[in-house]
């Protein structure tokens, strides 16, 4: 059995070994993927690092700014790479251990240097002896807990049920309470001790979100919320731990408000699917709506965190009585004319009948301006003020209120449903023209823009890409941002059915969703 050697921080060569086993080549099989040698370990007590219950083991999603596009390590052999956490303060310890490694130069490459990547990676929050960080575990529980009450002003407060529901939403009162096993703290980076302390916190975010960066601590319009929980530990020790945090950056909005923009949020992967990450953006509204700014939005959210915010807004919506009342209103009006027809880009033909007696086909105005897919300009700026939603993310949710009224009527209606869908799409894509060589080469696309104006949009010079470019969704929205045109041999037909599909299937997943959470919480769905 070869010999297991743990690794000096200083990388000194000239640490002896017992067994000697052969020389390691770079021709052997020695470029690792990191995935693969690292672990994530939080801890709060001493006993966590010996196998005790304490300690919550994770592996991280990205590792490309550590070991760079090429994510690879080099020259060892038996490689095991333990990175201890502290669970409230996120001190980090790293422990490496390997059966052997290269000490020469091979093939033009040099062992990785695994000492100063970590070094970059964790920066100050590094602690290089085990027996330091052990010691300090217990001192960086009280500290920083008390720091963190003491700057911090408790937003929410709530027990975890114990089959893993994650608790009630949206919040109750914030208690005190020594029983209360969560709750979210809301802090400012003005204060030199929360930046330093949230400085530990940065070398998560590239780890667990997709091309996550630092934010400029500097800038005094950063917001953190965070999560805490209280460990099963005697109470004197203060063993909160945290599950997660989401940063928050006020825009001014003209003439006297300010408009919140979420750039990063996280829950640690040893807390996910208890609803953590629901509740810091329920937080996080709450807070917009209880400081009267103008609107919440939303930095480039994964897939995963879009989905969740439709869900919240959502059912928002559907507690909001303006709305309520606009969904009565609708759904009284279809009962009254049946919908037999489909519509197309000038408008809506459908025959239409009036108890029993059918009408001639007509075309009506109201679903030639989308009505149908967006509530009135009056109800979304009733629900801005309100919820804080802002116009694209109240468009969103109301497409999936629509489909959950519609989705058990005839099949009319959802083709006239699908039909719109599509209109909506090509305003979304290529401008109200719904024509991507519109304006003679030139692309029209509505953005959100948090400097605050209500419409805003990019005009962008197209050049012609091919159809292979855009086979998928994504794809063709990346066409899109990057100001490509479509090939006139497209058919621009099926590339939007395809989006159409997709659509429909993010609306298909959030409404039942919102069904189950309603029928749970007792919320009456207007049909």
């Amino acid at each position: 059995m070869a010999s297991t050697e743990k690794a000096s921080w200083k990388e000194d060569d000239d640490v002896k070994r017992v067994k000697r086993p052969r020389k390691v080549s770079f021709t052997d099989d020695v470029a690792l993927e990191p995935s693969d040698c690292i672990t994530l370990h939080l801890v709060s007590l001493a006993e966590g690092m010996e196998g005790g219950t304490d300690a919550a083991s994770f592996s991280p999603d990205f590792l490309e700014h550590i070991f760079g596009e090429d994510r690879k390590i080099y020259g060892y052999r038996g490689l095991k790479i333990d990175i201890w956490l502290h669970a409230l303060s996120f001190h980090a310890y790293v422990d490496v251990q390997y059966d052997d490694k290269v000490k020469d130069v091979e093939h033009g490459k040099h062992a990785t240097d695994l000492w100063h990547i970590f070094k970059d990676a964790f920066g100050t929050c590094l602690v290089e002896d085990r027996e330091t960080f052990v010691q300090n575990l217990s001192r960086n529980n009280l500290k920083i807990s008390q720091m963190l009450h003491q700057q911090g002003e408790i937003v929410a407060s709530w027990m975890d049920l114990q089959d893993g529901g994650g608790g009630q939403s949206i919040f109750r009162t914030a208690a005190t309470s020594s029983h209360i096993e969560k709750e979210i703290l809301h802090l400012n980076l003005n204060d030199s001790g929360i930046r330093e302390w949230h400085a530990h916190l940065t070398p998560l975010i590239p780890m667990f979100i997709e091309a996550g960066r630092a934010i400029e601590q500097d800038d005094p319009r950063w917001d953190l919320y965070v999560t805490l929980q209280r460990g099963s530990v005697p109470e004197q020790e203060n063993p909160w731990k945290l599950v997660g945090f989401c940063t928050v950056y006020r825009f001014y909005h003209y003439p006297d408000s300010t408009r919140f923009r979420i750039s990063q949020i996280l829950v640690l992967p040893p807390y996910q699917g208890k609803q953590d990450g629901l509740h810091l953006l329920e937080a996080v509204n709450l807070a917009a709506v209880q400081q009267e700014c103008y609107d919440v939005t939303m930095e480039d959210p994964s897939e995963r965190l879009q989905e969740l915010r439709d869900c919240m807004d959502a059912v928002r919506l559907l507690s909001f009585e303006p709305v309520r009342l606009a969904l009565r209103t609708m759904i009284a009006s279809l009962s009254l004319h049946k919908v037999t027809g489909k519509c197309n880009e000038n408008g809506t033909q459908f025959s239409h009948t009036v108890g029993s007696k059918e009408s001639s086909v007509v075309k009506l105005g109201v679903f030639k301006d989308k009505s149908w897919l967006q509530p009135s300009t009056d109800l979304l700026e009733i629900a801005r003020k309100n919820l804080k939603l802002n116009k694209m993310q109240a468009l969103r949710c109301w497409e999936v209120l629509l489909f959950i009224h519609l989705k058990d009527w005839e099949d009319h209606a959802q083709e006239l449903f699908q039909e719109l869908l599509i209109w909506r799409l090509k305003v979304e894509l290529f401008g109200k023209s719904q024509n991507s060589k519109a304006g003679h080469g030139k692309l029209v696309v509505d953005t959100e823009n948090e400097y605050g104006s209500s419409k805003t949009f990019l005009m962008m010079k197209m050049v012609h890409i091919s159809r292979d470019y855009y086979s998928s969704r994504e794809e063709f929205q990346n066409l899109i941002q990057d100001g490509g045109e479509v090939d006139s041999k497209v058919d621009h037909d099926t590339v939007l059915q395809e989006l159409l599909l997709e659509r429909l299937e993010e609306i298909k997943c959030v409404s039942e969703k919102v069904i189950l959470h309603c029928k749970s919480h007792g919320i009456d769905l207007c049909r």
